[in-house]
């Protein structure tokens, strides 16, 4: 009863030790030597060893998490379900959300009635809800593989990252007026009529639920995280709040016909707008481009570009009228034959092959690269430590970084309290960092851990304040 036996595990093997950091049912520990027996699985859950010990010391840690931020231990379900609900809501401001949101905004502008707008509002959340349940059921299918992931783990994928690029660059186009596929997944939500608007509602929900991924909002984090340690039942429940915060500001204009009038009336501005709104799809495009870039060399990064090329092209031939039926049927062909090589390009290429460039900024001479071993060398010598958990495909997490994490007086306050600045890139899929993340208490990034000298960490806010930071640095 010394251990708390469910608790996540992180080891590490070193030369002459083989070293296990778990958590204590009390704190601190009794000055005694302790025994037990060690059992050591491989990542299939095969036996690789057993073995007993007796008489061995126990080096503790105080946890400081309680004085700092909520322990996930202190949430219930219900709790949990309501920062979800507020994380969603928030989720609606996060950069990653905004070029899907300009659909959505373009099809509620659009609306002719009340009615229209309410089943156009329930066809959007549906399709949000949809997706964080298979996107929950899917996190619990890889956990429970130990496969090493957690909230926007899709986005480790080169594979997934070129089909959402090429998915954001067709609506772009569409956007622009080069083509019109109706209730296609390339036109979500920019159909005019309303059977094809529902379904372009429903897809433009999915589009967004899978675009908001790489975003952690304030609130999220803690929620998600207590999820993913729960039940999967009580996992699809809590995600469900999400989904519902997501979607709640366009319910709430639904069913709530008084905020219409602060809408304008459908004009010719409409088609000017619809034209402006492309710029953020190319801009998703842009992003999208480079943080595959992160994930794959030279040779894939141009298949991805290559795909994207093909997919413009088949977006003009689209676009183009044909007046006799054999010619619209011979341009048909062409463009499936030409989307379906876009397609077949990467899948039939290694696009995970490693990156010989730096994820990591090529300026960054402050940090050094995050290891458990690492971290447990600095804390036995009692240095402080900051740790950054990050990822190309983090817009929060780039913010923070080049606004405080590489701003002078952050690095003075490193240097003058000789604090150790640690990242942990999470770009690639990694075990290690996700198994450490869940240590923690979460499932997903930005996440900021300082430790001090005494080995006592706190949990920092998501969204940095420079004042903030500082503040803390020079306390440490």
């Amino acid at each position: 009863e010394l251990i708390i036996n469910n608790a996540v595990q992180i080891s590490n093997i070193y030369s002459d030790k083989f070293n296990i950091k778990i958590k204590t049912t009390r704190a601190p520990l009794p000055n005694e030597l302790v025994g037990g027996v060690i059992t050591v699985q491989n990542n299939k859950n095969k036996l690789l060893s057993s073995f007993d010990f007796i008489n061995s010391p126990v080096k503790t840690f105080k946890d400081n998490k309680q004085k700092t931020t909520k322990n996930n231990s202190n949430l219930n379900l219900y709790l949990a379900f309501i920062f979800a609900f507020i994380g969603g809501i928030i989720l609606n401001l996060m950069p990653c959300v905004l070029p899907v949101l300009s659909l959505k905004i373009l099809s509620i502008i659009n609306k002719k009635n009340n009615t229209e707008a309410k089943k156009d509002a329930l066809a959007y959340t549906a399709g949000i809800m949809v997706s964080f349940a298979s996107l929950s059921l899917i996190l619990i299918l890889l956990k429970i593989n130990n496969q090493g992931v957690g909230w926007g783990f899709q986005l480790q994928s080169p594979y997934f990252v070129t089909l959402l690029a090429y998915v954001m660059l067709g609506a772009g186009l569409s956007l622009s007026g080069v083509f019109n596929l109706g209730s296609s997944l390339m036109n979500i939500g920019i159909s005019w009529n309303t059977k094809n608007g529902l379904i372009g509602s429903f897809f433009t929900g999915v589009l967004a639920t899978v675009v908001a991924s790489p975003c952690t909002a304030p609130f999220m984090a803690t929620a998600i995280g207590f999820a993913l340690s729960e039940s999967p039942v009580t996992t699809l429940f809590i995600f469900q709040g999400l989904a519902i915060g997501l979607s709640s500001p366009f319910l709430l204009m639904a069913f709530f016909p008084s905020l219409f009038k602060f809408l304008p009336k459908p004009g010719n501005w409409m088609n000017t707008l619809k034209e402006i709104l492309a710029f953020p799809m190319y801009a998703a495009t842009g992003w999208l481009l480079w943080v595959a870039s992160q994930l794959t060399n030279s040779s894939g990064l141009g298949l991805i570009i290559l795909g994207l090329l093909l997919i413009s092209i088949s977006s003009w031939l689209i676009g183009k009228d044909y007046k006799k039926d054999y010619s619209k049927k011979i341009n048909n062909t062409i463009v499936f034959l030409i989307l379906l090589l876009a397609v077949f390009i990467p899948l039939s290429s290694n696009l995970s092959s490693e990156n010989n460039s730096d994820v990591q900024n090529n300026n960054d001479t402050i940090s050094e690269t995050f290891s458990n071993e690492y971290l447990d060398e600095l804390l036995s010598l009692g240095s402080p430590v900051f740790i950054n958990f990050t990822a190309a495909w983090c817009i929060t997490c780039i913010v923070n970084e080049n606004v405080v994490l590489s701003d002078k007086d952050f690095i003075k306050a490193l240097k003058d309290n000789n604090v150790t600045y640690l990242k942990a890139d999470w770009t690639k899929r990694s075990k290690e960092i996700s198994k450490t993340l869940e240590f923690y208490g979460r499932s997903g990034i930005p996440l900021y851990i300082l430790y001090d000298r005494e080995g006592n960490y706190r949990i920092l806010n998501q969204i940095l304040s420079k004042k903030v930071v500082l503040n803390i640095l020079n306390k440490v």
